[in-house]
């Protein structure tokens, strides 16, 4: 079999497609501007995957995944990758820059690396020349690539100067600005969603949120705690004076070209002030609703709803389950060049073409209320309302719905069943309701079986038992993560959503009205076929996507509790 270089780098022949022939076949790139970078090509002497990226004719990832294809080299997505520390320690960090190539793995006396250009043979040679290893190429993203380089060869915040005491002439300023830089950059890398700081005796505890799981990270030392927190109430605009009170704020962590949202939280505590950092990483977050984990058929039907004039859509589940995705996503399907679109959010998370975000601002007086009231003013077509959490804004955004416009909203509840309840519990009356209401979700976020560790395995006893109570099959074969280098051994890697939809009939409306409690109302959606979040996510582990368990761990079902 040849190798890489003498099957894939050769001049193309008879019956094998240039590059721009392939990209011209899938409708990447039209004749005409093919013709003119051939010629920009020809007179440059340049390599033509370079000037497609100069010229902002595809993307970083696009052309990763056609060269993927094109040279038949694996696709390495460096978002969902963990380089192995003594990969990254055969290469230094000029010649990984040079070569614009990410050491990954040591395969037998391999070394697997990711590069951007796999097509550039004199980095190539020069890796193999210092290692002394045979290169195994993976293809990745160019802007992948440089923030990876940028992660891996920085610092880390438990070497170097930051371990021991901070210099008492600075007061521990110089290393905490670098601790910040290194702390995020390795959060992102290891793709968190928070960071927790929290002093304790004799240490600063570090742990990392990652794909709903709180991980233990290195401590740091409790002498750098004070000018760390400083550092990062300045960056928040914050009052680094006030120790006593909490405090809430945000910042825009750049690196590169890739900036990063951070909202900090601070509290005391009886060993100092504790600080959560929540991460988002826009590059992270897909707006596509139909990769969010809906079936099929709920997505059909959920996207008839969003494309009614008007009506009340909520979006229910705790702290973290991806409610704010899952709106922003639905604003990404509506057609927003004919129709006045407008958010009222603390914070605005997202911002793209076509949406006329509002910024709360309770300290001066900017209300979700008071901000909703003044955007019906505004010829509304669709209004997003961050969350309901009090009675004037629950009524407000009723009497919207109820109209002529599209309210989509978030609100916490247990599930679809609870969300009324909520409602008539801020004042909200029955009838009000059940006219207003066009559909519910409640969604929870479930952790994915890694897909590099994955293998089949029989259901345990008490898997087969659940799965069975809720309409499973017998003798279940489910798909688990042994644990490797990709997931940190957790056998999970990334997070998909289960959801169930719920939209009101005129039977669930009549018993509503009659004042029926939520067990009635359950039962008789179970009467009528309707499909709970806890089958959607058992769906899910029987297809191979999550495990039984990790669905319980996060779904909470009556009907399941009852019969326990």
């Amino acid at each position: 079999m040849p190798t890489w270089r003498e099957a894939e780098l050769r001049p193309p022949t008879q019956g094998r497609l240039s590059l721009g022939e392939r990209l011209r076949e899938a409708g990447l790139i039209d004749q005409a501007t093919l013709a003119r970078v051939l010629e920009l090509q020809r007179r440059n002497q340049r390599r033509l995957s370079e000037l497609l990226l100069e010229q902002g004719i595809l993307s970083p990832a696009a052309l990763a995944s056609v060269l993927s294809h094109h040279l038949n080299l694996p696709l390495a997505d460096l978002r969902f990758v963990r380089a192995d520390p003594a990969a990254i320690a055969m290469v230094p960090e000029d010649l990984a820059h040079r070569c614009t190539a990410v050491p990954l793995e040591l395969r037998d006396n391999r070394l697997v690396v990711a590069m951007a250009d796999p097509e550039d043979l004199r980095a190539v040679a020069d890796l193999e020349a210092h290692t002394h290893r045979e290169l195994e190429v993976h293809i990745a993203a160019l802007d992948q690539v440089l923030r990876a380089l940028d992660a891996y060869y920085q610092p880390g915040p438990w070497g170097g100067e930051v371990t021991g005491a901070p210099p008492s002439t600075e007061g521990g300023a110089g290393p905490a600005i670098q601790v910040v830089e290194d702390l995020v950059r390795e959060a992102l890398r290891e793709r968190a969603s928070d960071i927790h700081l929290e002093p304790q005796e004799g240490q600063l505890r570090v742990r990392f949120r990652v794909d709903g799981l709180l991980r233990e990270a290195a401590p740091l030392p409790l002498a750098l705690h004070d000018a760390l927190l400083s550092r990062l109430k300045v960056l928040a605009g914050l009052n680094i004076a006030e120790r006593r009170l909490p405090q809430d704020g945000q910042f825009i962590f750049a690196s590169g070209q890739v900036e990063t949202d951070v909202r900090l939280a601070t509290i005391g505590t009886i060993y100092g002030e504790m600080a959560v950092l929540r991460l988002l990483d826009r590059t992270n977050v897909s707006l596509d609703l139909g990769k969010l984990g809906f079936s099929p058929q709920m997505l059909e039907q959920y996207d008839g709803l969003l494309h009614r004039p008007y009506g009340m859509i909520l979006i229910s589940g705790p702290t973290g389950s991806g409610k704010t995705t899952t709106l922003y996503a639905s604003l990404n399907r509506m057609d927003r060049k004919g129709r006045n679109v407008i958010t009222i959010e603390d914070p605005v998370e997202y911002r793209f073409p076509d949406i006329n975000p509002i910024q709360v601002k309770e300290q001066v007086g900017v209300t979700f209320a008071r901000s909703l009231r003044a955007a019906l003013r505004l010829d509304p077509d669709v209004l997003l309302v961050g969350e309901v959490r009090d009675r004037e804004t629950a009524q407000i955004a009723v009497q919207s719905a109820l109209t002529g416009h599209l309210v989509l909203t978030s609100i916490h509840a247990n599930d679809a069943v609870g969300v009324p309840f909520r409602l008539l519990d801020l004042g909200v009356e029955p009838f009000l309701l059940t006219g207003a209401i066009i559909g519910i979700i409640a969604q929870r976020m479930v952790r994915k079986v890694c897909t590099y560790c994955a293998e089949e395995a029989p259901a345990t006893v008490e898997e087969e038992i659940i799965c069975a109570r809720h309409g499973g099959e017998e003798h279940l074969r489910l798909v688990r993560g042994r644990g490797c280098v990709y997931c940190a051994g957790s056998g999970f890697l990334g997070r998909t959503g289960v959801f169930e939809l719920l939209t009101l009939d005129d039977g669930f409306k009549a018993l509503l009205l009659k004042g029926g409690g939520a067990p009635a109302l359950r039962r008789y959606l179970t009467e009528a076929g309707w499909r709970p979040m806890l089958m959607d996510g058992l769906a899910k582990a029987a297809a191979g996507v999550t495990t039984p368990m990790e669905v319980l761990r996060n779904v909470y079902s009556p009907e399941a509790e009852a019969s326990s």
